[in-house]
């Protein structure tokens, strides 16, 4: 009954049934018959968890028989094997043996469900914080006689914690993020642009072998200044003197690679040096308060009491009155992975939980920076996945 496609290799396909085996035992324990879960291409986690799928094709407006373009759904019935709903006929990946398609997203749904014999059952619906009011009332007027049961959280808890096929793919990504920050680096001097940056950093990426390359470079005292500079990479050139904050990001194995260096393109002021010094203790105090049981938020607490003393709180995250949002978030197939390390995100940490922390300090006269680590919780508290050097400051 497994419902995978043959070409799925192990040990991807272990690690895929145990994942619906999860959820299928969490929607019986709520009363539910199937879970139906859904993904737009700006969130694709949850869908892309289960089936492999990646949305894509967004932007149309809904009109006539296009309803739902962009969007994705997985039913996997207690009972039988899962189905993947897709709104165009060509898409990205799919796990799953069984995938439908249709342009008219509320119509497949229904279709789905009442070809399942679902059309009457309790379903687990995962994505009332996507769907929109549109497509949901279309949804539940396509099914007029099922019961829907409250289930957002129950793929994202799962997603949480991570298997040891999932390590292995983050660490794998996490080693190159540590070959490309090297290469960046060494390559720091006054004259390259922002761009230059940015390339080289996509280009090691891929050269290391991930599957996709992104990055930002925010340099001088009004782009590092804030925390994601529109357009976040310019063609800038790097002058002597100036602040530079750089995300290392991409996607290896299916899994995210998020970390940040910043540093100053020779010799550091004195203001400088403190703001990089302080964003570098609040990072270490937030790792070292890593463990099993503490509340998400206080990890953003920890870091913003050291702003706090520093003076420096509004220069910090909205929790503390500065431009910033949080301190980290959770991080996986995408980045909508709980928990947030901030705005009142009181999940407890667990063993298995990835985190990227990147507490970082913006808007001052001299600019900005940030530094992030990947960081895994542990039954002892935290490993650190990334070993790239922090201080590249002199």
């Amino acid at each position: 009954m497994t419902g995978l496609r043959r070409d799925v290799p192990e040990p991807l396909r272990s690690d895929v049934e145990r994942r619906w085996r999860a959820c299928r035992a969490e929607t019986a324990r709520r009363g539910g018959d199937a879970l139906l879960a859904f993904s737009r291409a700006d969130r694709p986690g949850d869908v892309l968890y289960l089936a492999g799928h990646r949305p894509g094709m967004a932007g149309h407006v809904t009109r006539a028989r296009l309803r739902g373009r962009g969007y994705a759904a997985v039913l996997l019935p207690l009972d039988r094997p899962p189905v993947l709903m897709v709104t165009t006929p060509f898409y990205e990946g799919g796990w799953t043996a069984e995938v439908r398609a249709d342009t008219d997203l509320p119509r497949l749904v229904g279709a789905t469900l009442r070809d399942a014999g679902l059309e009457r059952a309790a379903v687990a619906l995962v994505g009332d914080d996507i769907l929109s009011v549109l497509l949901d009332r279309e949804i539940r007027q396509a099914l007029p006689g099922a019961r829907w049961v409250p289930a957002d959280d129950v793929v994202m808890t799962l997603r949480s914690r991570k298997s040891a096929y999932e390590l292995d793919c983050l660490r794998r990504g996490c080693a190159m993020a540590d070959l490309a920050g090297e290469r960046v680096r060494r390559s720091l001097r006054p004259g390259i642009a922002e761009s230059e940056v940015a390339a080289l950093i996509v280009r090691e990426l891929r050269e290391a072998g991930a599957d996709v390359g992104l990055a930002t470079c925010q340099s001088g005292v009004v782009r590092s200044g804030e925390p994601l500079a529109y357009p976040p990479v310019s063609d800038r050139r790097v002058e002597a003197g100036d602040l530079v904050h750089m995300e290392i990001n991409g996607r290896a194995d299916g899994y995210l690679i998020d970390i940040c260096r910043s540093t100053v393109v020779g010799p550091a002021s004195p203001p400088q040096r403190r703001l990089l010094d302080v964003s570098l203790e609040m990072l270490e105090a937030a790792i070292a308060a890593v463990r099993p049981g503490v509340p998400a938020c206080e990890i953003g607490d920890v870091a913003g009491a050291i702003a706090a003393r520093e003076r420096l709180s509004a220069h910090f995250t909205v929790d503390f009155g500065g431009p910033g949002t949080y301190v980290g978030h959770g991080i996986g197939v995408a980045n909508d992975e709980p928990p947030i390390l901030g705005l009142a995100d009181r999940t407890p940490l667990a063993a298995g939980m990835v985190l990227t922390i990147e507490p970082g300090l913006y808007r001052t006269p001299v600019g900005g920076c940030r530094i992030e680590d990947t960081v895994l919780v542990t039954e002892g508290g935290a490993e650190v996945m990334t070993k790239l050097d922090r201080v590249w400051w002199a």
